[in-house]
């Protein structure tokens, strides 16, 4: 395998699949990415590698994929298989390895110690379970703390990012040793180890102040966190607003939690702007992935996580706080 060939194959190397006339743009960008890191990474046009993935699917390296991720992951689970991940599957008509493809750039990258253990992590929301899926109990525990952390208090913070909402995990699982499991579809193992994670979701709640134009949702894990959108009387459009718990760095032990909303504004402010509110800073500005914010942190501390009368009570005190300083302009 020619080092074009290889670099031709870094999107498939992440799972980010595409057809045939997508790929070659996608490993484009995949490299210039790379180039601001490494800028001794070459890379050629699409039409180049394009041509050396053309050169692939007929040495048998690579495939059109011809069925869809629900014909092909119901055969798999009907036959027992742990995984792959449906949410990094390829579709129909994207390229993928071929085993034989596959087993070889393996090798190529383990004779160039770019190789990764293969692992599976893989949500059975229908039963509301997580699987940490390795070829060996030390990789399986590996994978399991890169995933998850190593503070049992932080798992659902972690495993929320995975499920696609809040979540309280319920037990972790000792791990135990399972038969046919896959990371990628071209890659079946014939056995390993697993931990699973149970858990079930938390009901958000509805979070209205009518008279602040404020609309969002309450959701309490491990702290208690409000996100919306506030509109104020005359405005054009409503501005996303975000309501957490900070830790106080200052407080005494045990430790509490001020506060803190930030209302992202999205406007341009030269520079931070310092104010007083009810003897607390607030600070207006600074920018922040493309947004202007305004942020307020309270000046009482409470426990972990705050009461539902709390957290409301607070976030209408900080909407006043940023109205305040709307008002001021």
């Amino acid at each position: 395998m020619t080092p074009l060939e290889q670099d031709a194959l870094i999107c498939l190397r992440y799972k980010i699949y595409g057809t045939l006339v997508r790929m070659p743009v996608c490993v484009v960008s995949e490299l210039a990415l790379g180039q601001e890191f490494n800028p001794e990474i070459q890379r050629e046009t699409a039409d180049v590698y394009r041509a050396a993935l053309e050169g692939m699917l007929a040495k048998g390296w690579l495939r059109v994929v011809d069925k869809t991720p629900e014909e092909r992951l119901a055969k798999l689970r009907a036959a027992g298989w742990i995984g792959p991940n449906p949410h990094w599957v390829p579709q129909k008509g994207d390229l993928d390895f071929t085993c034989k493809g596959f087993a070889l750039y393996r090798r190529v990258c383990q004779a160039n110690r770019t190789a990764y253990p293969e692992s599976l992590l893989c949500v059975e929301e229908s039963r509301r379970v997580a699987h940490f899926v390795a070829s060996t109990k030390t990789q399986c525990l590996r994978t399991f703390r890169e995933s998850m952390g190593s503070t049992p208090e932080r798992y659902a913070d972690y495993l929320a990012s995975y499920v696609g909402g809040a979540v309280r995990v319920l037990r972790v699982e000792e791990p135990e040793r399972v038969g046919r499991w896959m990371e990628r579809e071209v890659s079946p193992h014939r056995g390993g180890w697993r931990i699973q994670v149970h858990y079930q979701r938390i009901r958000r709640c509805r979070v209205e102040l009518p008279e602040l134009g404020v609309k969002g949702w309450r959701e309490t894990v491990r702290l208690t966190t409000i996100t919306g959108r506030v509109r104020p009387a005359g405005a054009t459009k409503a501005l996303y607003f975000d309501f957490s718990e900070d830790r106080d760095q200052d407080g005494a032990e045990p430790a509490s939690y001020r506060p803190r909303l930030i209302v992202y504004d999205g406007v341009t402010t030269p520079k931070p702007i310092m104010t007083i509110y009810h003897g607390e800073r607030v600070r207006a500005g600074g920018i922040g992935d493309g947004f202007t914010h305004f942020q307020w942190q309270g000046s009482t501390a409470y426990p972990n996580p705050m009461t539902p009368e709390q957290a409301v009570a607070t976030l209408r005190e900080g909407i006043l706080a940023w109205q305040s300083r709307q008002l001021s302009y």
